[in-house]
């Protein structure tokens, strides 16, 4: 979810026509604080790091729509409001409630495919 954000944010490429991100990190997480402040980790996924503050200035120049699967709960997203920007419209955001899936796994929820499915 970061790639791509930071990818639609710095490049206009117009086969790109909407986004889905899925549990992803988009503000950055506390677990990455674990890191030594000097390692990758902590740089690039430290919660409120410069990435995540650039691609949030950055998408409001965005023309093309983003959606988030955003989890109530997950082992990795810390805190789970990381996983959306404030601003995305609801219609625009499937709030995941399970606990049966990790991190890795959400994608394979049939309850989060659906609502991959009505957005494509």
């Amino acid at each position: 979810g970061i790639t791509i954000m930071r990818y639609v944010t710095v490049y206009d490429d117009i086969r790109i026509k909407k986004v889905i991100t899925i549990s992803s990190p988009l503000k950055g997480t506390y677990i990455a604080h674990l890191f030594p402040e000097t390692s990758e980790v902590y740089k690039g996924l430290s919660y409120d790091n410069n990435i995540s503050k650039e691609i949030i200035a950055a998408k409001n120049k965005l023309t093309i729509p983003i959606y988030h699967i955003v989890p109530m709960w997950d082992n990795v997203i810390i805190p789970v409001d990381s996983a959306k920007y404030d601003e995305t419209p609801n219609d625009n955001i499937y709030y995941y409630n399970g606990t049966k899936y990790s991190h890795v796994g959400i994608g394979c929820n049939p309850d989060v495919a659906k609502a991959i499915i009505k957005w494509l």
